[in-house]
């Protein structure tokens, strides 16, 4: 391309203009030479582009337009601006004082924060800093960026005194006392290190290639393209390229449509705001600017008019009824999707990323600056094995020694839960000293045996003290999980040396007392190795976790001595501001970019995503330093600047070949608008007379919608399992039989399935736990009482409580309720005891009784445990189950749903228990401990129908043989839930049954 010497060195290419891929034809063709200048090797030239990855791309551009020859490619290199990455312009200026390292900076912001903590001791925010490491942090951060503000602005940390001159409310006081420390006291800290603010370096280093490029005119040809000047160190450079005699401005989509009188009513948060700026400052026209590639047919305009200046959409009217066929020209290639919800629209776009690669040679990406999205992108498209590459990167803490680190510093700070200790030690590089297999089965045992239990509070200790109380309950006989009651003594060492090994391994750490930040990191590096055994394999993450480990111990000297609790919380703040690229091969022709990197990547499917407002543009927030006064004072850039920013890059998206712009109506639960970008978009086709519904794309949705759904949609019945005779149990304890009339689904799954719940991890003590204790503790007082009869009275039954109490006295509600709850109850207990005491011939407690009968000509077993059971003087019995819960009422026990006691009466007269010959009953007794009573009550059952307590003894027997006889023929099913107490009751086995599923098919019949 011949270029006019004496023409303006100020380009521009258009929207949907392939930039790179033009660039490169640019600089292959000579440009910005005259066509009388020589066209030195290509190697002279100098590119600078806003990021890396464009660097990355034009290098692969100028490869494949050379053919895959061999080429020495011209010097490509980022240039750092506000809309671009962090990238250093030039690395051989090395005469620069060195950057402050992030956690250098942020350790020397926190130390400020503590000194003006101590200097203020009144003050509400210095208290919250000295009693929060938390919020410290939190501080610290959001200081660095409004000092990387002042830096990249290059405005006077000391000016900050002017805001004293002017009359502010008082609640900014703290604030302002609080930045005042900071304008001094940084600045000398900066210089006792001999450094500088990573931004100031990066404005220096622009600054000083601008000096070297302005006094060298042969320089050799200098390209600076795509980057809009939004510091001023930039412009300076962007102003000494273009004023070289082999240098040129490429600026990115100016727009050359809109007239002068819009022109003027740009705001900040146009996208076109930055290059008006810059042009301002080169003094040159926008009509001087010379386009170097058409844009895409009508799609310039329609951009152009989507973000026409408020104060001129007065003549959309007059300019978009005339022009209604370049807004369809526009349009063409543009789709717009609506989803129901974020879910949808994730599906709907991996959908569209599948069907480009269908198409040899065919690229597609997604841009958007919600992650969120990005993700549940990423994640769909593993349904086809598709890898896709994620510019933003992921977090570091997500693998590798990081992942490790992290759940080790959430584990310390929870104060090692059970949740907190699985995942560490289920953690694949997790060591110990153990081999791998005995760990993992000792972790499992843990869990199942363990954790899978009442919670035992936070700390190793207390989870010490659970495995023995575990333990102890198995070899008492306590019923326990299949899963886990035939563990050997071995298996429970093995579980006492994990949390032994771990406890070992936390021993530095277990002093909190104040030591220097560098010994805390030592300490903690210690730790970590114990749960890193494979230090010969570590992988580019472990290399970059060690980096900044390195990092924060070089800086260490700038903290004052904490505890170790403080300290992992700034470990812990440090992992996640860091982010690191994927290591898995992606997909080579599919991406997902931030708004910036995908300005200039050439792609030939493009879609915009998570268009809601508030996600893209992003909600503008002058933070919580400066208001917009201030700001404008200091001349730091307002926030709207950045709605400006990602309005261009919506722009310079619209020009690509085929463009699906997709928003979500709403997010997680809340209801969202679409982007104010979308709204314009369709008061545009609206005026120019078009519907913007012809535009709108279900086809997507549809597909998006169906693509787990099951061809055929078949109601759930309710299950009838019809097991052969031979499978049904010949065995029935009495509290079974309840299950067996109420729902009989639960002991097929139990009895004939084999299938037993596995309880929640370190679920909340709740009734049950409550019962047993209870239970346990009447009945260690009985059997005392059997054995000596001075053990009877209060000071007996509260040592036997404070013996079943003990192993759960750590315990909050334990400790504050259950406990005070049962030593009043005791006086109760006492009292009633007392009462049964009289005519009382001798107790059997916690007994165990059977009764063979005859059924379908198979012996069948009745069989249960007893409370108690009391002989009278008169030789008949009476029978006592102990309930912290409600008892069944009479109605219940005479009706037949509720027939544990007169089972239990009948193996006493029919059958056999354990010390005792047969007896006819007398009473049925519930003794109600606590519940809607004070403390306690006995309740005797009076059966309903009038008949005798013997009656109601052989006709629940009768009745059982009946229902029993019934479920010995294959035809009677086990059915789920058919005589349930409450209808909102859950049950164990309601997720194997769907009950959900048919009760909502109406099948609960």
């Amino acid at each position: 391309m011949t270029i006019d010497s004496r023409q303006p060195r100020v380009f521009s290419i258009a929207p949907g203009g392939n930039f790179l891929s033009v660039l490169a034809d640019l600089v292959l063709s000579g440009f910005p030479l005259g066509q009388e200048e020589t066209k030195p090797p290509l190697s002279r030239w100098t590119i600078l582009l806003p990021t890396r990855r464009a660097c990355q791309a034009l290098g692969k551009i100028f490869l494949e337009k050379s053919e895959r020859k061999a080429l020495l490619l011209p010097r490509i290199q980022p240039i750092g601006d506000l809309d671009g990455d962090d990238g250093q312009l030039m690395d051989e200026i090395s005469d620069l004082p060195e950057a402050v390292s992030e956690s250098g900076q942020l350790f020397i912001l926190i130390n400020l924060l503590h000194r003006w903590a101590r200097e203020n001791p009144l003050n509400k925010l210095a208290q919250e800093i000295i009693a929060s490491p938390v919020q410290t942090l939190a501080l610290a951060t959001s200081l660095a960026k409004l000092v990387e503000e002042f830096e990249t602005e290059e405005a006077d940390l000391g000016r900050l005194g002017e805001i004293y001159e002017g009359e502010l409310s008082e609640h900014r006081d703290a604030i302002l006392s609080l930045l005042s420390i900071i304008r001094f006291e940084l600045p000398k800290q900066y210089l006792d290190e001999a450094k500088i603010g990573k931004a100031q370096r990066r404005s220096l280093a622009i600054r000083t290639e601008a000096k070297r490029i302005s006094q060298s005119a042969s320089f050799g040809p200098i390209i600076a393209a795509g980057s809009t000047g939004t510091i001023a160190a930039t412009r300076s450079l962007l102003i000494a390229i273009s004023q070289h005699p082999q240098g040129a401005i490429i600026l990115p989509g100016l727009d050359h449509a809109m007239e002068d009188e819009a022109w003027d009513l740009i705001k900040s948060d146009h996208p076109q705001f930055a290059m008006k700026t810059l042009l301002e400052e080169f003094k040159v026209a926008r009509t001087e600017v010379k386009s170097l590639s058409k844009g895409r047919e009508g799609r310039v305009f329609l951009a152009s008019e989507i973000m026409r200046p408020t104060a001129s959409t007065d003549k959309w009217r007059e300019i978009l009824r005339n022009s209604a066929a370049g807004v369809t020209k526009g349009m063409a290639g543009i789709r717009i999707i609506e989803a129901q919800d974020r879910h949808i629209e994730a599906r709907t776009i991996a959908l569209i990323l599948r069907e480009a690669i269908e198409t040899p040679r065919q690229t597609a990406a997604l841009m958007t600056p919600d992650r969120d999205l990005a993700k549940r992108v990423s994640v769909e498209l593993r349904r086809w094995n598709i890898t896709i590459d994620d510019t933003a990167g992921t977090k570091l803490m997500n693998s590798g020694l990081a992942r490790a680190a992290h759940l080790l510093i959430e584990a310390v700070q929870s104060g090692f839960t059970p949740a907190s200790v699985l995942a560490l030690l289920h953690l694949p590089s997790c060591g110990l000293g153990l081999a791998p297999e005995r760990r993992i089965r000792a972790t499992q045992h843990l869990e199942l045996a363990v954790l899978r239990n009442y919670d035992p509070g936070v700390g190793l200790e207390n989870l010490e003290r659970a495995v023995e109380t575990c333990r102890v309950a198995q070899l008492r006989g306590q019923r326990a999980h299949p899963l886990v009651s035939g563990l050997a003594d071995a298996d429970w060492e093995s579980v006492q040396l994990v949390i032994g090994k771990l406890r070992l391994a936390m021993e530095p750490f277990k002093a909190n007392t104040l030591h220097p930040f560098a010994e805390q990191l030592t300490r903690f590096m210690s730790i970590l190795s114990a749960f890193s055994e494979a230090a010969d394999e570590r992988t580019d993450n472990d290399e970059a976790f060690l980096k900044i480990m390195g990092e924060m111990s070089a800086d260490a000297h700038h903290l004052a001595p904490c505890s170790a609790s403080d300290a992992v919380v700034l470990i812990l703040g440090r992992l996640r501001m860091a982010t690191v690229q994927g290591d898995a091969s992606p997909h080579p022709r599919l991406a997902i970019y931030g708004l910036l990197e995908a300005r200039m990547m050439p792609v030939d499917i493009l879609v915009m995503g998570g268009l809601n407002e508030t996600k893209w543009p992003a909600q503008s927030d002058p933070g919580p330093w400066l208001n917009r006064t201030m700001r404008d004072s200091f001349g730091l850039q307002q926030p709207e600047r950045s709605i400006g920013l990602s309005a261009h890059d919506f722009t310079q998206g619209l020009g690509a070949k085929s463009v699906y712009l997709t928003y979500a109506k709403r997010i997680e639960t809340a209801p969202v608008v679409p982007s104010r970008w979308i709204l314009r978009l369709q008061a545009v086709l609206q005026t120019a007379g078009l519907e913007p519904e012809t535009y709108w794309d279900q086809t997507w949705i549809t597909l998006a919608s169906q693509l787990d759904a099951a061809e055929t949609l078949r109601p759930v019945c309710k299950p009838r399992p019809m097991p052969h005779v031979s499978a049904r149990p010949r065995r029935i304890s009495v509290t079974e039989v309840e299950k067996l009339i109420r729902d009989p689904y639960a002991v097929y799954a139990r009895r004939i399935l084999r299938l037993e719940p596995l309880p929640a991890l370190a679920r909340p003590i709740d009734a049950a736990l409550r019962g047993t204790l209870f239970h346990a503790v009447v009945n260690r007082w009985n059997k005392e009482q059997i054995e000596n009869k001075k053990a009877f009275g209060l000071d007996a039954l509260l040592k036997a409580g404070e013996t079943e109490f003990a192993s759960f006295m750590n315990l909050e509600d334990v400790a504050a309720f259950w406990w005070p709850s049962f030593v009043r109850i005791a006086e109760w207990l006492v009292t009633a005891e007392a009462e049964l005491q009289e005519n009382l011939r001798r107790t059997v407690t916690e007994t165990s009784g059977e009764l063979h009968f005859d059924i379908a000509g198979e012996d069948y077993l009745l069989h249960g445990r007893a409370d108690r059971i009391d002989v009278l003087d008169n030789g008949t019995a009476r029978i006592i189950d102990y309930k912290t819960g409600k008892p069944p009422t009479s109605r219940q026990v005479t009706n037949g749903l509720s027939p544990q006691l007169p089972l239990e009466a009948a193996i006493l007269l029919h059958g056999k228990f354990e010390g005792l010959g047969q007896h006819q009953t007398q009473s049925l007794d519930y003794v109600h401990i606590g519940g809607s009573t004070k403390y306690g009550a006995i309740e005797t059952i009076e059966p309903t129908d009038g008949s005798a307590i013997g009656e109601l003894i052989e006709r629940q027997l009768a009745g059982l043989k009946t229902l029993l006889t019934s479920y010995m023929r294959t035809s009677q099913p086990y059915l789920p839930r058919i005589a349930i107490e409450k209808e909102e009751d859950q049950n164990e086995y309601d997720h194997l049954s769907r009950f959900r599923e048919w009760m909502l098919a109406g099948d609960a019949k």
